[in-house]
């Protein structure tokens, strides 16, 4: 790899190596042509910035703090490197958004031993557009002045014509050869003759002949007019293929007076990306540009998708900065507005496009510039020649008039080295505004190839986009098959709400029926309650009755034994009594009756004790309906009262009657135990007076 000194200022624009020297060779520049300065490369850097440069690219030896860049001199295996790009193009690895030939060279290096020579000599680099072209004749016609003192020392022009096409022609069979390796036919050549028409459209003199020498062009004047174009992309195309499935294969033609470029086919892609450069060099000067879209339908007629005429009036004038075109929307039945949000860097990129624009019109005008100080500096050389031609017509003049010409002539020469001088500091001044516009243009393409990640990113949203949407429509179908069931279950629906309409009146009605039947079994809580106070009473008064009854029994029994010891004294003294007996039969039979009224009494007495205790069993039996009336109103309020009320007040009314009988019943026993008291209190007065007697 040729190798050449570069300052840190200008670092950034070269790839630049950093290695070891070899040891057998002398460093010394002095001592030894600089042709044998070798270094052993082991780091190749594309553009480094100047921090990375000074801590890692720094080799020995080297003056002024200078870095070792490379020359553009190579001896190289050419085979192995053109893999290496086409590998990098396949797997689309960049540098700076580029593929460089400095990342190639890096992988040669890894993969093969790469050593770095000293080139003593001058670079010009040509570049990839006229523009660049333009400007390293430029550099070059400097180089020669620093060599010639003038211009009329060179005797022919058509020697670097010679140069410059022998250049053209490697460079373009280089191109030729390394993409059709890689399968792309859209690079466009420059021809040597183009470069020099060029250079005549722009005015740049290189070394202009003399008059009537050789070589002299007979079309100097005649202009010619360059347009680079750059195609990036289409979106929103309209689909014309006819098969389910498929989209358009869209290409571009790009039409400038009665050239075209056409770019390759994006197929099945309705937002193609091209990115793609031509440049047009015309003799006549271009009224309009011209862009169409076309599907490409391979053996059928292709079908057009649209086209769009710009216009191209005052392009070509000195000041004219450029145009911005307005987008044209492509009419659609049905136009879905999809937006990437991308309104900060389309305003940086704006404004990136500004500073460029503003750039550029100031290096026209510099330019400009540069061509009224040729064109002075070229009507003075013909000025000097007229005058050189003048004098040698009149060699027998005076000797004052030929000092006042050459006066005339020194003064005009002080004048060209003033121009030249000012023309110097516009050439620094645009080298300048040159190098600010490639550092623009390189953070121009930064953000062009991020705006171009972001554009793959917005089409792979689209592409999703369009996966939501036929998901969309499917749920659509869904959501109608639902929409149609749900108003069937909205009549249903009402259906059912009029049910429960009848339903909560009939719910109301029970509520009032159960909030009556509520108050009713209040009403009968109360009843039980007094009821049960009442069946209470009623115990106290039946054992009250059973204690009474217990008392007059135990005296009834009393008095039963009482009249058994009579009656056992009676019979004792029956024989004693018999005669006193005939005489009172009346007497007797008394006393058998009373025995009978006896007997009657305690028969009596067997059946009331009964009764009172069918009474006690009544009573529990009353007792126990009366707490399941008071558990059934707890649980059950509606169930039985009516029949249990009327079953209640029966027994009720049973019961009360049976103790008005059992009253009366005792009253009358009550009497009849009196009156048998009396009798018997009678007939024991009675035999006591008779036995008294």
């Amino acid at each position: 790899i040729g190798l050449h000194e570069t300052n840190p200022t200008n670092v950034h624009h070269y790839g630049t190596v950093a290695g070891t020297w070899n040891r057998n060779t002398d460093h010394n520049r002095e001592q030894k042509s600089s042709l044998f300065k070798r270094l052993h490369i082991t780091e190749i850097v594309e553009k480094p910035s100047l921090e990375y440069a000074k801590k890692h690219l720094k080799v020995d030896n080297v003056s002024n703090d200078n870095f070792l860049t490379a020359f553009g001199l190579y001896i190289l295996d050419g085979g192995r490197l053109l893999e290496i790009i086409g590998d990098d193009i396949e797997c689309n690895r960049r540098k700076n958004g580029r593929f460089q030939l400095t990342t190639a060279l890096e992988t040669l290096r890894i993969e093969q031993d790469l050593q770095g020579y000293m080139i003593d000599g001058v670079r010009f680099d040509i570049g990839a557009s006229p523009q660049s072209y333009v400007q390293t004749l430029s550099d070059f016609k400097h180089q020669i002045n620093q060599y010639f003192f003038s211009f009329n020392k060179i005797k022919n022009v058509t020697i670097l014509k010679e140069i410059l096409s022998r250049i053209l022609k490697i460079l373009t069979k280089f191109h030729k050869t390394f993409y059709s390796n890689h399968g792309t036919t859209s690079w466009r050549y420059v021809t040597a003759s183009q470069i020099i028409s060029y250079v005549k459209e722009k005015k740049v003199v290189l070394c202009e002949p003399q008059t009537g020498e050789k070589g002299t062009d007979s079309k100097t004047d005649e202009e010619h007019y360059v347009v680079d174009v750059s195609i990036v992309k289409a979106s929103n195309l309209k689909n014309v293929d006819v098969t389910p499935g498929d989209k358009s294969d869209p290409y571009c033609i790009c039409t400038i007076n009665d050239m075209s470029h056409q770019t390759k086919t994006i197929e099945n892609n309705l937002n193609p990306t091209w990115n793609e450069h031509c440049t047009f060099l015309t003799r006549t000067q271009p009224t309009n540009i011209k862009f169409e879209i076309w599907d490409s339908d391979g053996a059928l007629k292709d079908d057009s998708l649209g086209e769009v005429v710009l216009p191209l009036t005052g392009f070509f004038e000195p000041n004219h900065s450029g145009y911005v075109y307005q987008k044209k929307k492509m009419i659609k039945k049905k136009e879905k507005k999809k937006k990437l949000n991308l309104s900060a860097l389309e305003k940086e990129v704006k404004n990136l496009q500004k500073i460029l624009e503003e750039a550029t019109a100031s290096e026209l005008k510099l330019k400009s510039q540069l061509r009224g100080q040729e064109e002075k500096v070229q009507a003075l050389e013909q000025v000097a020649a007229e005058l050189e031609k003048s004098l040698k017509a009149t060699k027998d003049q005076s000797d004052t008039a030929k000092s006042n010409l050459e006066q005339e002539k020194s003064h005009m020469q002080q004048e060209y080295k003033k121009l030249a001088d000012e023309k110097q500091q516009l050439e620094a001044k645009n080298q300048a505004l040159e190098s600010k516009y490639q550092a623009l243009e390189s953070k121009y393409q930064g953000l062009e190839s991020k705006y171009q990640g972001l554009e793959s990113k917005y089409q792979g949203l689209e592409s999703k986009n369009q996966g939501l949407e036929s998901e969309y429509q499917e749920l659509e179908s869904k959501y109608q098959g639902l929409k149609s069931k749900v108003q069937e279950l909205e009549t249903k629906n009402q259906a059912l709400e009029t049910k429960c309409q009848e339903l909560e009146a009939r719910n109301r009605e029970l509520e009032e029926k159960s909030e009556r039947l509520r108050t009713e079994n209040q009403e009968l809580t109360s009843r039980a309650q007094t009821l049960k106070a009442t069946i209470n009473e009623l115990e106290t008064v039946v054992e009250k009755m059973m204690v009474k009854y217990r008392q007059t029994s135990e005296e009834l029994q009393v008095k039963n034994e009482e009249n058994s010891s009579l009656l056992s004294l009676n019979n004792q003294k029956t024989q004693e009594l018999e005669g006193l007996l005939a005489q009172q039969h009346m007497s007797e039979a008394q006393n058998n009756e009373l025995a009978e009224r006896c007997n009657q009494l305690e028969r009596q007495n067997e059946e009331l004790c009964k009764e009172i205790e069918l009474l006690q069993y009544r009573l529990q039996d009353l007792e126990e309906h009366a707490k399941a009336l008071q558990d059934g109103t707890s649980h059950n309020n509606n169930h039985g009262d009516d029949e249990t009320m009327r079953s209640l007040q029966h027994m009720i009314d049973d019961l009360t009657a049976s103790s008005q009988r059992l009253e009366q019943e005792k009253s009358q026993l009550q009497n009849q135990m009196n009156t048998l008291t009396q009798q018997l209190e009678c007939m024991c007065m009675y035999v006591y007076v008779k036995k008294g007697f």
